[in-house]
């Protein structure tokens, strides 16, 4: 048997474009120049920030060199106040001198103490092993943002909304703010920060400021706000008149924290003239308002209204007539208070034959609290059930008590406005990725459905929004309803919406041709229907729009199997369409919720595919905000919605996983202490260190049920785990020896109460529940004591085996299921699971014509339709786990030790593929396996950032030799036999360019 494997391993980037070196610069007599050379700058995992508020930002780079082995010992860094005191190498800000040191990831800013609005231009050299300099690097920079209250001059402004002039008392239009000023002088640099309750749209002289949208982010609004800072300098006109203006939508503010009718805008230009002067002109009594606007209502859920004929022409430009604008309101004043009125006696009136159907209004109820959309809730039992629902002024309230008697035992009507208190949140610089325009879409075709409705396919299910064009008379109003399915007839499919309209309308200025998009919605979809069209519309009158998240893409996997290929593909629009300012569960319905366990279940394939530390960052402070004063850890963030085994855990889940894959030691450091109060709130809620049964239990199993106490259990022994690990991380050895106590107890009382030692008459290592998912989390938590885990894997075994070696598992287990298999020698096992092609499996939906991943495994079946439209989304990326798997195991890229620095290269080949290559570009520098299988050979191309170590396994028989370039591979420079493991032969090489072949 012969095996031939060629092994590239290189610092040049495949998949990027990177930094270009600067010329030469001087080096001393006698000192050689060094082929390693560093690129890729960034602060913060970002490059060239300009709203930075840590008081010591974290510097990072990789380096590249064409030589096998190159390594950094020691580096260099400058940072300047200016690019003419970087140029002439003077760091007056900070210069580290010479650090022996190979880290090139999380660097802390040492020197003078940073100013709001600091800028610092920065480089760096690093010298390699031979101890060779290299050239500077690129100049790279950043700036500091506010870093003090007091450093907001800005007000809160807000528009009076007039209620009767809206065309829905509820939903109602975005206020348009703005504001001329006069510029007086040639302008150095002008930065704009801004924040909103609500979500805000900025312009400039008529020019859109930033590319970003959905801004300033979702959080708890009344704990944290976050806010942006956009480089408008080349908007400014010098020595004119200058025009600011802004628009603010509902957003999440408005529909989950009570903020319609109580919208806001804080926002301050900083400009600094070429003399050196300075000015800053803020948001305060001086800015008008309007609430005639063209945007009529916009809402997260169920769209935006849009009428051309009331947009102002030229509001955005100085010299605009905005007399019949007014002035604004500041602070919030006459629009904040909490009062409720009771109005249980008028709710149970209106019970008939045991229904109750109810439409809140301050017609029925009165008008406890002028300006703000009131809330009408409603507590009420139905047998021993006690249940309270809530609905927003306008909308209607439906309750039916079925067989029980439906009693109303508290309703009342009003507003509590101190969630949408912003007044006293802390402001600071979003950390995360913006939410941008990434891609169009063009239709693959249009068909009318019915006369006048035309139903447009995108060939591609994802998130964002469609963009109209259209020609017509003013008055006309279009139409667009979203939907991810079609009816047999042809038809939008939209019962899997529940109660979100999901439906945009355009009323036509009748100006010529117009091309409208909205701002502050957006729609899970795949189909756009379009009715109330002058005329018969082509192909071209709608474009999809693709919006999320702009992590940057880092993953690629492809193998010689399309339908693998498309489930991959199907990944990253899962992913594309949810990481939407938080890692929503889906993008269609109405809901769309930061859902924790979803997050947890994902974030290890997410941060293959995708660069998400910076995303991560922002959503566990969030996370973080969102946590019980006594411990509890949220189903989801923003907004809490209760605690449940596996979703409350993302708190330690998500943080160590960006901590491995990004050597982020900041993120444990900081939420170490809500870390530790989730671990203490589920010890003080064990009895014998074994959970209660409660919680989701494994959503969405396929008829496997896992007992709700062995999933809270296990879950409460992973969490103690992982928090003793991250405690070693951060040097607390007395919490790192107290919670490994705790894990071990946990697991100890976990084998006790539920794992059979074959002495009550059940084979040995069955776990209470005998489902897959039990198995899984025994194994994958390492619950069992050594001798039992044999026996507890041939139980898992058994299972596969009884579901004809399919899976069953849900949410709780699929992240598990492969990594177990390949664990304990079964990955000929995982490739046949990943390679199912019937239900329920992977690839089921991609038969059934999936270009995402559905929420249940059988959300569309060829032989029965629809599941429960009730709970049916067709883009929730939580199966979609399998990614990482996909990445670690059938690639074999992994880290062995955290942000790559030692890398695992244990590519496993199988699933009757012929070959697979995927890569990743880590913050070390891109990573990249081929393999091909051709007759009984196998030929591997590894690419490896310098500056690192790859452990690279080969399968090789016993007997066989491996050779490297001809020769016998310990033999080969730069290549060091480390020994053999389950049928390969590992050895340790650096950087460099390497083939193996093994005889």
């Amino acid at each position: 048997m012969r095996f031939a494997i060629v092994l590239t391993l290189c610092r040049r980037p495949r998949l990027l474009v990177l930094l270009s070196v600067l010329a030469a610069t001087f080096v001393l007599p006698g000192t050689a120049t060094a082929q390693l050379q560093p690129q890729r700058l960034r602060c913060e995992h970002l490059a060239n920030p300009i709203n930075v508020d840590a008081a010591r930002p974290r510097l990072s780079w990789i380096v590249t060199s064409p030589r096998r082995g190159a390594r950094q010992r020691a580096y260099r860094t400058l940072v300047a106040s200016s690019p003419a005191l970087l140029s002439k190498d003077r760091g007056d800000l900070w210069d580290s001198g010479r650090v022996q040191s190979d880290e090139t990831l999380g660097i802390e800013y040492a020197g003078r103490p940073l100013g709001t609005g600091q800028e610092c231009w920065w480089k760096v050299r690093v010298w390699d092993e031979k101890n060779a300099a290299s050239q500077w690097s690129k100049p790279a920079m950043w700036a500091m943002g506010l870093l003090h209250r007091a450093d907001w001059r800005a007000r809160w402004i807000s528009c009076p909304i007039r209620r009767d002039k809206a065309d829905d008392p509820t939903y109602l239009p975005a206020p348009m703010f703005r504001r001329e000023f006069r510029i007086g002088g040639p302008v150095r640099r002008a930065v704009l920060y801004v924040t909103a309750a609500g979500l805000y749209e900025m312009w400039l002289n008529g020019r859109r400021v930033g590319r970003d949208y959905f801004t300033p982010g979702w959080t708890e609004y009344h704990k944290r706000l976050y806010y942006q800072a956009y480089d408008v300098t080349p908007l400014i006109r010098a020595s004119a008149l200058n025009a600011m203006g802004a628009i603010v939508g509902d957003g999440w503010y408005g529909l989950h924290h009570h903020g319609r009718g109580r919208l806001g805008l804080k926002a301050q230009l900083h400009i600094e003239y070429a003399s050196g002067r300075t000015e800053i002109v803020a948001t305060d009594a001086k800015w008008k308002a309007t609430d005639d606007s063209p945007i009529r209502m916009s809402d997260i859920y169920n769209g935006e209204v849009y009428d051309a004929r009331r947009a102002p022409r030229g509001w955005t430009l100085p010299g605009f007539d905005d007399r019949s604008w007014t002035p604004v309101v500041v602070d919030f004043q006459g629009l904040s208070g909490t009062v409720w009125k009771d109005v249980t006696e008028v709710v149970r009136n209106a019970v008939r034959d045991n229904r109750l159907s109810i439409t809140a209004s301050n017609d029925l109820f009165g008008d406890p609290l002028y300006g703000v959309v009131k809330t009408l809730r409603v507590r009420y039992r139905t047998g021993l059930r006690v249940q309270e629902r809530r609905v927003s002024e306008g909308q209607s309230l439906t309750l039916d008590g079925g067989r029980n008697p439906l009693v109303i035992l508290k309703a009342e009507y009003g507003a509590d406005t101190a969630e949408a208190d912003v007044t006293r949140a802390v402001l600071q610089a979003h950390p995360g990725s913006p939410v941008r325009k990434t891609q169009e879409l063009r239709p693959v075709s249009v068909r009318e459905v019915k006369p006048g409705v035309f139903v447009y396919d995108l060939g591609q299910n994802f998130a964002g929004w469609a963009r109209l064009k259209v020609r017509g008379r003013a008055g006309t109003a279009v139409t667009l309803r979203f939907a991810e399915m079609l009816n047999p007839d042809g038809t939008i499919y939209t019962a899997n919406l529940r109660g979100a309209k999901a439906t945009d309308r355009y009323t036509l200025s009748g100006s010529g041709t117009e091309i409208w998009e909205p701002r502050f919605t957006f729609h899970g979809f795949r189909y756009v229907e379009l009715t109330g069209y002058p005329g018969r519309p082509g192909l071209d009158a709608v474009t999809g729009v693709v919006v999320h998240s702009d992590c940057g893409i880092t993953g690629q996997w492809e193998c010689s199997e399309p339908l693998l290929n498309r489930l991959y593909k199907n990944i990253v629009w899962g992913q594309r369409s949810n990481y939407l300012e938080v890692p929503t569960d889906c993008p269609q319905r109405d809901e769309r919720m930061g859902w924790s366990g979803d997050a947890q279940v994902f974030v290890g394939t997410g941060a293959y595919c995708m660069h998400i530390a910076p995303f991560m960052t922002a959503w566990m402070r969030t996370f973080n905000d969102t946590q019980n004063s006594d411990g509890a850890y949220p189903n989801v963030a923003p907004r809490f919605w209760g605690t449940s085994p596996a979703w409350g855990d993302a708190g330690l889940i998500c943080p160590w996983t960006v901590y491995r894959m990004y050597g982020d030691r900041r993120i444990l450091a900081e939420h170490y202490d809500g870390m530790k109060r989730w671990v203490e709130y589920l010890r003080q809620r064990s009895s014998g260190f074994l959970r209660p049964a409660e919680g989701y239990g494994d959503w969405l199993n396929v008829q496997d049920d896992t007992p709700k106490d062995v999933i809270a259990t296990a879950f409460f022994a992973h969490s103690a785990d992982l928090l003793s690990r991250m405690a070693g991380v951060l040097g607390n050895r007395r919490d790192e020896q107290r919670y490994r106590q705790l894990f071990q107890q946990i697991a100890q009382a976990f084998t006790r109460a539920y794992v059979s030692d074959g002495s009550d008459g059940k084979p040995r290592g069955t776990v209470k529940g005998d489902s897959q998912t039990a198995y899984l989390l025994a194994l994958q938590f390492d619950l069992l004591p050594p001798d039992l885990r044999p026996a507890a894997f041939q139980r898992l075994l058994d299972n596969l085996q009884r579901h004809r070696n399919h899976l069953t598992v849900g949410f709780v287990g699929v992240d598990h299921l492969l990594p177990v298999l390949s664990r304990f020698g079964r990955a000929d096992l995982a490739w046949r699971l990943l390679t199912n092609r019937d239900y329920p499996s992977w690839l089921y939906s991609v038969t059934q014509g999936a270009t995402t991943i559905w929420e249940r495994w059988d959300g569309w079946r060829h032989d029965a339709g629809f599941q429960n439209p009730g709970m049916n989304s067709f883009n929730h990326y939580a199966f979609g786990a399998c990614g990482k798997w996909m990445f670690s195991d059938a690639a074999g890229i992994a880290p062995d030790s955290p942000a790559f620095k030692r890398i695992l290269i244990r590519p496993t080949p199988g699933g009757g593929l012929k070959w697979l290559r995927a890569s990743y570009d880590s913050v070390r520098g891109p990573i990249a396996v081929e393999w091909h299988v051709q007759g009984r050979s196998l030929r591997l191309k590894v690419a490896v950032p310098a500056n690192t170590t790859a452990l690279v396994h080969i399968p090789a028989a016993s007997g066989q030799v491996v050779l490297e370039s001809g020769k016998p591979a310990e033999r080969s420079a730069g290549v060091r036999l480390r020994g053999k493991a389950a049928g390969r032969t590992v050895y340790e090489v650096g950087g460099g360019t390497y083939t193996f072949e093994t005889r």
